[in-house]
């Protein structure tokens, strides 16, 4: 009996290596890639995904971190009332839990896990479909493939109710998987057209999934490079209409052929939150609604007090916003008639004019209760004898806003100065005399083409200052500021001539809070 019983077991045993082995090996043929394939990508996405770097855990959630930090700042300058306010503030919630799996799971590709497509309830039906209908034939090519084996080229799975399904490779070692229609009486990649679901993969790793229709991805997925895009394709499957894309970068809005064009929401390392109209692939700035809750000024000069030979009062205490500018088409809610909250006066200019209008405009608008400031126009000149022309003939007192370096040099002042180097030099030595005389930092008044050129070369002393940034256009600019300069045609009441308007890019709460904060001391 207990040599029965062992002999029993031995055999029980050999059994179930036989038993394993032959399950091994067709496991082993089930998910053994075509030839004509590059990678079996179900196997793929199950494999265990290669760890990612420190140095990459550390630089990615950087990158998140300064996108929360510009979502904070899009808030603060933002009401509810600004067209993509919700789908910003949607953002949030979705960048926290990117950030925590980040640094939670560092172990782990965030990549793979957060953009690689999950095994989805779709396979599991078209598997089982495909094991339990019959198999066809079609001459001596068996139709029926086992799971993630390959079909034989250009034969994939027919059924019996006329629908398609299977795999087809193409030339160019391509293949795609799911359901088609068959065009003509010659089963071949050429005459077969995709209809329904399916996947199209590449062999770049690049997938296309979704719902297709006469052979064009109407709506689905893409997987490339660890980014991932949904949304709606053209014939050539570049993303056309709606899609949101995900990956370093992310962008929820319209496509037109492969390029984000039309209305759109960007989040960009290195750039503020992109809400507005995009064109060629390029963000080309926000479209805002004016209103009573935005707070308005104007900068004027001398030319608001002369036209031809004529000279013209101001009336401070009638002043009011009539007008934001005809040049450029503005949205404007309600009769567009808005207070004047805050002014800046032209001082000085280079090392030899004053504006003699100054003194009292600076008298009248305080005594007008309007908050007053004053500007100095930046010449090619030595920095620190133009700060002390400045404050020698400027108007200045505790409680104004703080003064304003007013930098439109053309590339040839640029040029006789030394270069953009020596200019951003000597911009830096007036704005150290003028901080250490008015205990506050003052401002640069740039233009948005001046900023993309030259911020990234600016020393500390610059780029500390807040920015006043002068952009003609229906769009706000893209930087972080402190005001626009939107138009130089705009109609005051009060004012004879036309006059430079100009908006706080925030609330009449934030505004009180930076008055309080760079006021002259």
């Amino acid at each position: 009996m207990a040599q029965h019983s062992a002999f029993r077991k031995l055999l029980f045993f050999l059994i179930f290596l036989l038993l394993a082995g032959g399950g091994w090996f067709v496991c082993k043929s089930l998910l053994k890639p075509s030839t004509h394939s590059f990678r079996c990508v179900v196997a793929g996405l199950f494999a265990s995904p290669p760890p990612l770097s420190p140095d990459s855990i550390s630089h990615r959630s950087a990158q998140v971190e300064q996108m929360l930090s510009e979502i904070d700042y899009y808030e603060q300058t933002h009401t509810i009332f600004d067209d993509g306010y919700q789908q910003v503030m949607a953002l949030r919630p979705y960048l926290q839990s990117h950030l925590a799996h980040i640094m939670h799971a560092p172990q782990r590709n965030y990549r793979q896990v957060l953009f690689a497509r999950p095994y989805s309830a779709y396979d599991v039906r078209q598997l089982v479909r495909r094991w339990l209908l019959p198999a066809e034939a079609a001459g001596d090519t068996l139709l029926f493939a086992p799971l993630l084996s390959c079909t034989t080229q250009s034969s994939p799975l027919l059924f019996h109710d006329g629908q398609h399904y299977g795999r087809v490779d193409y030339p160019n070692r391509s293949f795609y998987r799911g359901d088609f229609v068959q065009q003509g009486s010659v089963v071949r990649p050429q005459g077969i057209v995709r209809q329904g679901r399916g996947r199209l993969v590449f062999p770049d790793g690049t997938i296309y999934e979704g719902n297709w229709d006469a052979d064009t991805l109407t709506h689905g997925v893409r997987y490339t490079a660890g980014v991932r895009y949904e949304g709606q394709f053209d014939a050539q499957l570049r993303p056309n209409g709606f899609g949101v894309l995900r990956g370093e970068e992310y962008y929820e809005g319209d496509w037109v052929h492969g390029k984000r064009q039309g209305y759109g929401v960007g989040l960009i390392p290195g750039r503020i939150v992109c809400v507005g109209t995009w064109k060629g692939d390029r963000f080309r700035g926000e479209h805002i609604v004016h209103n009573h809750q935005r707070v308005y000024g104007i900068d004027i000069a001398r030319y608001q007090h002369e036209r031809g030979n004529r000279t013209y009062p101001i009336l401070w205490v009638a002043l009011r916003i009539k007008h934001l500018g005809k040049k450029i088409p503005r949205r404007v809610e309600g009769e567009g008639d808005f207070p004047v909250r805050f002014c800046y006066v032209k001082a000085t200019q280079g090392v030899t004019l004053v504006n003699s209008y100054a003194a009292e405009d600076m008298f009248l608008g305080r005594r007008a209760g309007i908050h007053m400031g004053q500007y100095h126009f930046f010449s090619p000149i030595d920095g620190r004898e133009q700060a002390k022309w400045f404050l020698q003939n400027a108007s200045l007192q505790p409680g104004d806003l703080p003064p304003v370096l007013d930098a439109e040099l053309s590339p040839q002042q640029m040029e006789a100065m030394g270069g953009a180097a020596a200019m951003l030099r000597e911009m830096a030595a007036w704005v150290e005399v003028v901080k250490a005389h008015c205990h506050t930092t003052p401002l640069l008044y740039v233009s948005q083409s001046f900023l993309d050129a030259h911020w990234s070369q600016a020393p500390d002393e610059l780029r500390q200052c807040p920015v006043w940034v002068a952009r003609y256009s229906e769009y706000r600019p893209y930087y972080r500021l402190a005001f626009w300069q939107m138009s130089d045609d705009g109609v005051v009441h009060g004012i004879t001539p036309q006059v430079d308007i100009d908006v706080f890019n925030g609330s009449l709460d934030q505004f009180k809070q930076f008055v309080s904060e760079y006021q002259i001391k």
